[in-house]
């Protein structure tokens, strides 16, 4: 049997809830104050553990979303998006501020162009960097296999 507060649903199915928008706005202030999720689900009268870690995840989810495109919260389940936007929209970063992240070389296709990539001495690093990886792999090869006593596992 399900135990809720009628003035915080808005519709309830065998699938679906649909909450107010008194209690989206609700659940957004107590959630910016530091409340956890199922505490407001709780306090609200609707029990947590029927609807689901996962739904309740989805529903703070879903209202962020809504609060970062600057949309005001609707009754029932489907948000009102702008005109262009289709289903859930990813908002745009807030920041101003963007990190470009270094993208690897690209792999020559001929062997003959990798010095036109690396100087010989770039390429003589990484040969001897290489080879001492693979010194300090048989190491440690050879450290598991005396812990085992001899015996690979």
């Amino acid at each position: 049997m399900i135990l809720v507060t009628r003035h915080f649903v808005n519709e309830l199915t065998e699938k679906t809830v649909s909450f107010t928008k008194e209690f989206k706005q609700l659940f957004w202030n107590r959630a910016n104050s530091g409340v956890h999720a199922i505490t407001i689900f709780a306090e609200a009268g609707i029990d947590p553990v029927i609807l689901g870690q996962k739904r309740i995840n989805g529903f703070a989810k879903q209202l962020r979303r809504q609060v970062e495109l600057g949309l005001e919260f609707q009754e029932g389940r489907n948000p009102i998006f702008p005109p262009g936007s289709k289903g859930n929209p990813k908002p745009e970063p807030k920041h101003e501020e963007t990190f470009a992240i270094p993208k690897p070389p690209r792999m020559p296709k001929r062997k003959d162009t990798l010095r036109q990539l690396y100087t010989d001495e770039e390429i003589s690093d990484l040969i001897h960097n290489v080879a001492y990886m693979a010194q300090e792999l048989e190491f440690l090869k050879k450290i598991i296999l005396a812990g085992t006593g001899g015996k690979p596992k």
